[in-house]
């Protein structure tokens, strides 16, 4: 599962806080970072300029699609290919957790540099139950009287002594899932919780708008994503400060590992 379908997907929305914002007449042309690095992924970043509040304000000759950007673990280097819309791969560099990954490249003449240390994977990763059994919906009546007994959560455990930072995210993976109920709007595919540091997490059958075998993801995360999601969750103010210690930008470069577990939702 590449990472890019999942947690950035939806993390983009969060992103679009990378935005310095502006209370004066200065700015500066700084680059905005996307850096999610997953482990047993290859490298897949983003750069982007912002997006100021101001009117008339003056960009630098960076041309986003052409930077020279490097990423380095220990001695080795590689240099980030472009693929357009400012995206960078490099695939002949796969992530591995527990190691430290370092970003430098120049924009507007000053370095830009970030670090991450990759989580190491999550262990003892289980599940209360494989498949759980939901009555179809009839859209006319909602659930109604008769819906029957409502199935218990689906619970899933992992090992967290240090009370490290964790995220679960439920995707449904067939190719035409069949909702549980239809509607005008297609119900979305996959969700995500809230970042937690504790080591269980509770799915209701109410959270499933699909039948069909979904993929359960559980993302070890660093603490710096958990603030992001949490300062844009607490506050409508964008990023004055780069939360994971970009020097001369904004964003996010990160780290995060991951394991899975298979769940089928059935119609009774």
């Amino acid at each position: 599962m590449k990472l890019y379908y999942t947690i950035p997907t939806l993390c983009a929305l969060l992103l679009l806080g990378c935005i310095k914002e502006e209370n004066s007449s200065f700015f500066e042309d700084v680059p905005v970072i996307e850096g999610y690095l997953l482990a047993n992924d290859i490298i897949n970043l983003k750069i982007s300029r912002q997006v100021p509040f101001l009117e008339g304000v003056e960009y630098s000759n960076e041309d986003i699609n052409s930077l020279n950007i490097k990423v380095s673990n220990n001695n080795n280097i590689y240099s980030l290919s472009p693929i357009g819309d400012g995206r960078y791969v490099d695939s002949t560099l796969t992530i591995e957790d527990g190691k430290k990954y370092d970003l430098n490249f120049i924009f507007n003449d000053k370095e830009v540099s970030a670090s991450t240390i990759i989580p190491e994977k999550p262990l003892n990763l289980t599940q209360s139950v494989s498949e759980m059994i939901i009555r179809r919906v009839n859209p006319l009546n909602g659930l109604g009287a008769g819906f029957g007994d409502l199935p218990d959560p689906v619970e899933i455990s992992w090992s967290n002594p240090d009370s490290s930072n964790y995220i679960v995210v439920v995707e449904n993976i067939e190719e035409n899932p069949e909702p549980i109920l239809t509607g005008d709007q297609p119900p979305p595919s996959l969700f995500l919780n809230k970042p937690t540091q504790g080591s269980t997490y509770e799915i209701p059958f109410g959270s499933f708008s699909y039948y069909g075998t979904h993929r359960i993801l559980l993302y070890h995360v660093n603490p710096d994503y958990a603030l992001l999601y949490e300062d844009q969750e607490t506050s409508s103010q964008n990023f004055s400060t780069p939360i994971s210690g970009i020097n001369n930008g904004f964003g996010i470069f990160t780290g995060m590992s991951s394991d899975e577990l298979l769940l089928e939702i059935k119609p009774e």
